[in-house]
């Protein structure tokens, strides 16, 4: 009798630890994502595939700054993000991507899982500049932003435009910079406010050419593609002080080639004005004006094989007319 209470005892030990053994493997597999020390929610929880994790493409490019659009195109289908002068191109179910016009391996594709897209989170982490840690420990992947003198965060938005048949004549993604005012500061306050007019205005713009497109759609037919919209931001510089942000313009209505625009502003936070070139770069008039040239010749040589010297002299012997 008493072998068999010990044989039972034991026996209800061993299941005690079964079930507390599949408790924690039940904890423990369950894949935490922080961004900046913070846990991000997801709708469909992150999955391992070949040692990589993957998340929920929308909201990874969200909490990273960027505009996000889901398109499809001759039976496939594409997520993109943009931020600044970055553009991330993925194709779902394909083993590389597209990283500012060069095509780029992918270790594991993105995939759907109960109807969202997953994307790998480091690599597209790391397009945008982030560092990313795996904690084995706790099953986390930690992300990292640069981060400023402020706390800065992306409020993101889209909307496509279609006609009464639901077909897409425009798409339209924005993002604009809020700086977290913890102490209610009024200059604060008024930089949020202008940005936040700034996407609205853009939005507003491009719903201009709502007409237009349903034009174009109506002599395209099924070769029409939809007019493209897209306003992003980049925080330059955010130390001592001093706070930098340019505005990305994106414009694609279907032309040969896109357009692209910036705007750049400069904030002293301290003194709680905005400055301009002169306040920040010395000598005249002129030799600022030459040296702005000079950087802009410099950065289309290095970022556009399409820019050639005999553009650049064009450019040069245009601006020598305009003084």
């Amino acid at each position: 009798m008493k072998k068999i209470i010990s044989i039972m005892l034991a026996l209800t030990m061993f299941c005690s630890s079964v079930a507390v053994f599949g408790a924690e493997m039940v904890v423990t597999d369950k894949i935490t994502v922080t961004m900046d020390g913070e846990d991000m929610d997801f709708d469909v929880e992150p999955v391992m595939e070949n040692d990589r994790v993957l998340v929920p493409f929308r909201a990874i490019f969200e909490a990273l700054g960027c505009n996000v659009t889901y398109t499809e195109a001759d039976g496939k289908q594409f997520v993109t993000a943009m931020r600044g002068d970055n553009q991330l191109i993925i194709e779902i179910g394909a083993y590389d991507m597209c990283v500012n016009g060069n095509v780029e391996a992918l270790d594991v594709p993105a995939v759907i899982i109960n109807g969202r897209t997953l994307v790998p989170v480091r690599v597209v982490s790391e397009t945008f500049g982030a560092n990313v840690e795996w904690i084995d420990d706790s099953n986390t992947v930690a992300v990292a932003t640069k981060q400023g003198q402020h706390k800065i965060k992306a409020v993101t938005g889209e909307k496509n435009i279609k006609d009464e048949n639901g077909t897409i004549l425009i798409c339209i993604a924005y993002s604009y910079p809020v700086i977290d005012n913890y102490e209610k500061n009024g200059y604060v306050s008024q930089l949020n406010n202008e940005y936040k007019a700034y996407a609205e205005s853009f939005v507003k713009d491009a719903e201009s050419n709502t007409e237009d497109a349903r034009l174009m759609y109506e002599e395209m037919g099924a070769n029409y593609r939809p007019m493209e919209f897209s306003l992003s931001y980049e925080v330059q510089t955010d130390r001592k002080g001093i706070l930098s942000v340019t505005n990305y313009g994106y414009y694609d209505l279907g032309g040969a080639h896109p357009s692209t625009t910036r705007q750049s502003r400069t904030f002293d936070m301290v003194n709680e004005k905005e400055l301009a070139l002169s306040d920040v770069v010395n000598g005249n008039d002129d030799e600022r004006h030459t040296m702005v040239y000079d950087v802009f010749i410099k950065y289309f040589e290095e970022n556009y094989e399409g820019f050639s010297e005999e553009t650049a002299e064009k450019m040069t012997a245009r601006k020598k007319l305009c003084k």
